[in-house]
């Protein structure tokens, strides 16, 4: 996941503890890192580490403020996570259940506008069509209504 601007390079530092591993991790130089975390600490308007050239050490705010933008940056990464496998979840059910005889023509228009939707789908979704029919169970005669088995 790629880390949201100086919150997630002042996390990376801290859990690497080294400005240059951070910015391997992130792709950018030590001196671009630096410059993230020391833009946020100015916007912050406090001091979140203690830097010497030898160790990295928080302060009691960067202490807060790295346990506070862990989290943040874990529910990012869970609502990405879930939107992703939303994505991958069918987009458009077919689902013919007509209750009567006499519905089948919008049952199908129903089904055939799905199936247009469907096409259009990428080829990662994956497809679940429900096909069922209510049948009424009625005596066989010559009269039975249109549609319905007769006797013959």
């Amino acid at each position: 996941m790629e880390l949201p601007g100086d919150m997630g390079a002042f996390v990376r530092v801290v859990e690497r503890r080294s400005f240059s591993a951070a910015a391997q991790d992130l792709g950018l130089t030590p001196s671009a890192v630096s410059k993230l975390v020391t833009r946020l600490e100015e916007r912050l308007r406090v001091r979140l580490l203690h830097r010497t050239t030898r160790r990295l050490s928080l302060t009691s705010e960067g202490e807060h403020y790295f346990v506070r933008a862990r989290k943040i940056l874990a529910d990012i990464a869970d609502a990405e996570a879930e939107i992703a496998r939303s994505q991958a979840e069918p987009a458009a059910d077919c689902a013919s259940t007509p209750a009567s005889r006499s519905q089948p023509t919008s049952s199908r228009r129903r089904c055939q506008s799905s199936l247009h939707a469907i096409q259009t789908l990428p080829s990662n979704y994956r497809l679940r069509i429900v096909l069922s029919t209510l049948w009424r169970i009625m005596p066989m005669s010559r009269s039975a209504p249109a549609g319905y088995p007769r006797r013959l």
